[in-house]
């Protein structure tokens, strides 16, 4: 039975680099919306008024094309998108039980000022695999996040 791995949390949380860390370990495709916007429009960071519109429909097209047919035919897939929202994540959770795969939830935080010290970094350019965000639409990030509930906890295998 595949396995459907959903990353969750903020942008410099860890979630692509525990990803890559499963890849590794797991043998599962990562589908990365954030690696393929960059290599599909490399120039637009996240303050560009397409990169919500054009994130959407990566994500859409990783999971309806590509990570839905994958557990289908038995892969394990790495959902790296963040996926902040509770209806997401219980939507991907159906997803999973209606395609008979199992599912778990790679939920990784850190600490706000956390967050924030790792941005500054990340703005630096030196990942290929991460796009520019100010540091004020971050702090609109913080506030749009919703924590998982304790419903949901029972579908972690992992915190940060």
């Amino acid at each position: 039975m595949a396995t459907l791995h959903l990353m969750v949390g903020l942008p410099c949380a860890g979630k692509s680099t525990r990803a890559r860390q499963l890849v590794e370990e797991t043998g599962a495709v990562r589908l990365s919306t954030d690696a393929w916007k960059l290599k599909l429009f490399p120039a637009e960071g996240a303050e560009s008024p397409n990169h919500d519109p054009r994130h959407a429909i990566i994500e859409e097209l990783l999971w309806t094309d590509v990570g839905r047919n994958l557990l289908i035919k038995g892969v394990d897939i790495i959902l790296d998108f963040g996926c902040w929202s509770r209806e997401e994540r219980l939507a991907f959770k159906q997803h999973a039980d209606e395609l008979g795969a199992d599912f778990c939830i790679h939920y990784m935080h850190a600490a706000d000022d956390e967050l924030m010290a790792r941005l500054r970094v990340r703005n630096t350019g030196t990942d290929p695999e991460s796009f520019y965000i100010p540091e004020d639409m971050m702090r609109q990030f913080l506030t749009w996040f919703e924590p998982l509930q304790e419903d949901e906890m029972q579908w972690v295998v992992n915190t940060d």
